[in-house]
């Protein structure tokens, strides 16, 4: 994933705090829109806290395939993503 990469470190890997600086960021749209209740609201803590549950016990990093894997799952504060994607492209095939 293309957001995945942007805070990778290096290895291609994340810690829960560049996890949350990019959640926190991408939860900007809904915020500025008036939406970010329907998301989750603005604490982005327990996404986060399901994202490495999800890639496993006493996980320190995640690589970009437990980070798929979780937005798979629509998690609250990022399935506003998919759905602008879909906006899109439907306002495209018009």
């Amino acid at each position: 994933s293309d957001l995945f990469r942007l805070i990778a470190d290096p290895n291609r890997l994340v810690d829960q705090r560049k996890l949350g600086l990019l959640l926190h960021d991408c939860i900007q749209v809904p915020r500025q829109l008036g939406e970010v209740a329907a998301f989750g609201g603005s604490n982005i803590e327990p996404s986060v806290r399901s994202c490495f549950e999800k890639a496993g016990k006493d996980k320190t990093t995640i690589e970009a395939i437990h980070f798929l894997n979780w937005l798979q799952q629509e998690p609250q504060s990022m399935v506003w993503l998919p759905v602008l994607h879909r906006l899109s492209a439907a306002e495209t095939a018009k």
